[in-house]
């Protein structure tokens, strides 16, 4: 049968049911439930938490507060450090702050964890601009031009970096 023993059905027998089945009736099954229970809401907890977190971080980034932002984010990273958007949140208040390569790191990370996201794409596209890698910053921003042909920033920051090679689209 499809059914877990503890779940299944009763047959039908015409005769009056009898007890119904309890499936916590053991200690066992008790201290398993409650302990994967535990798990759950504890892990539900975290993220909740992290997300908070996060939320002060961009509110931080808004408000042109970096070193509370850069504070946010580090607690973030040191919980899950292969957060993609606390990487690419980090990566946008280094850039912030004049800080491009440490950003690119950081947005590096971020490109590699969602690669399929066109706005760490532009971030990471700015960071390798603003430190000078320009051909790291061409090809960054003509993926996030894959991504989402219109997004109109990585279509003029792709120009600004092609021009600062001495390229011209063809």
């Amino acid at each position: 049968s499809a059914w877990p023993r503890c779940c299944r059905p009763a047959p039908a027998t015409g005769a009056a049911p009898g007890p119904a089945h309890n499936p916590y009736a053991t200690r066992s099954a008790r201290c398993y439930a409650l302990g994967l229970l535990t798990v759950v809401y504890s892990f539900n907890f975290i993220v909740r938490q992290l997300l908070a977190i996060l939320q002060k971080a961009i509110n931080a980034i808004r408000a042109k507060s970096y070193t509370a932002a850069n504070a946010a984010l580090q607690q973030v990273l040191k919980d899950a450090p292969d957060d993609a958007n606390a990487h690419n949140l980090m990566g946008v208040a280094l850039l912030e702050q004049g800080h491009a390569s440490d950003a690119a790191t950081h947005l590096e990370r971020a490109t590699r964890a969602q690669p399929g996201n066109p706005v760490f794409a532009v971030n990471l596209g700015r960071a390798h601009l603003q430190a000078g890698s320009f051909e790291q910053a061409a090809d960054a921003l003509q993926q996030a031009t894959r991504l989402k042909p219109d997004l109109a920033p990585a279509h003029s920051l792709r120009g600004d970096a092609l021009r600062a090679m001495q390229q011209w689209p063809q």
